[in-house]
């Protein structure tokens, strides 16, 4: 079986099927357009279950909503709700819940949520069993080689990434002669204004070489 797998081949991948419907069966028939097309994705010949897996999408609905662009960000997300409302879905109980109803940022993600650019590769890192890390918060990405991404998977024997083997992703200098890590959750990142402030809230650990990542984290390599 090992002999098989080193071969790469295609039949002993995953599948994602992704299934294509109209826009009004997409936002108006959601829970019974995906029970058809979880039917279909199980009658499939040579699906695995267990490893496969399927997502709805709408390209003609993603493809009408991208072509509304405003300069002003607030309005444009104003006009792509007024289009969805025009189609017939209720905001209110399509998008959001109680607790974000009000909240425009929410109602911006959960748009975006329900879009392929979000829910495709979402699905492909789990089905893959990736996770990912971001190096390099402290330096605008302008200025360094190192402020990426990282997407990593488990060994065999489930222990993930370390922080020196993310180091040693950037540069084996950087692995040889790493000291410590600064690591924080890439969503409490992003409710402050810049790394330092973060780091001021306590939102930042320092974390030894032999510190597992969890999806999601940003590190910032100290090295000498």
């Amino acid at each position: 079986m090992k002999c098989i797998k080193s071969m790469g081949l295609l039949t002993l991948k995953p599948v994602l099927y992704a299934f294509n419907v109209d826009e009004i069966d997409f936002l108006m028939g959601r829970k019974d357009i995906n029970n058809d097309a979880s039917k279909i994705f199980q009658s499939i010949q040579y699906t695995d279950l267990s490893r496969d897996s399927m997502a709805v999408v709408s390209a003609k609905l993603e493809a009408d909503l991208y072509e509304i662009n405003d300069e002003d960000t607030q309005q444009q997300q104003y006009k792509r709700m007024e289009y969805l409302s025009s189609l017939g879905m209720d905001l209110d109980e399509g998008l959001l819940d109680e607790e974000h109803r009000d909240d425009e940022k929410d109602e911006t993600a959960n748009i975006d949520n329900m879009l392929s650019h979000r829910i495709l590769p979402s699905i492909i890192q789990k089905m893959l069993n990736l996770a990912i890390a971001y190096t390099g918060p402290g330096v605008p990405p302008e200025r360094s080689r190192t402020t990426r991404a990282h997407l990593f998977s488990n060994n065999d024997d489930g222990i993930g990434l370390t922080a020196s083997g993310l180091a040693g992703k950037i540069h084996g200098d950087i692995q040889r002669g790493f000291i410590r890590s600064e690591v924080s959750s890439a969503s409490e990142l992003l409710l402050y204004e810049n790394y330092n402030a973060a780091k001021d809230a306590g939102c930042v650990r320092t974390e030894g070489r032999d510190y597992v990542l969890e999806s999601n984290e940003v590190v910032l390599v100290k090295w000498k």
